[in-house]
């Protein structure tokens, strides 16, 4: 079978959220958003539209904290959802 091994650094007092709609007017001009947690570094996938964004500088967006900055606003009936390990 499959066996999931996580660091224990990384679990301990920590949450798993899935498909959170990340904070924030989705209306075409809008890119910043806002989680409901501060996020444990690299562990967010951000899909919008159910396709996965790539983070960095120059990419589909950048992660500080909890705040989601897309480089280009997701437009009016666009769908943001973000699962991350919750710090």
């Amino acid at each position: 079978g499959l066996k999931l091994v996580l660091p224990t650094d990384i679990v301990t007092n920590s949450k798993i959220v899935t498909r959170e709609p990340a904070n924030g007017t989705i209306d075409g001009v809008n890119m910043v958003f806002n989680l409901a947690y501060p996020i444990v570094p690299g562990s967010e996938c951000v899909y919008l539209n159910g396709i996965l964004m790539d983070e960095g500088a120059g990419n589909d967006y950048t992660i500080s904290g909890q705040v989601i900055t897309f480089l280009y606003p997701p437009e009016i009936d666009d769908k943001l959802r973000v699962n991350y390990i919750a710090a």
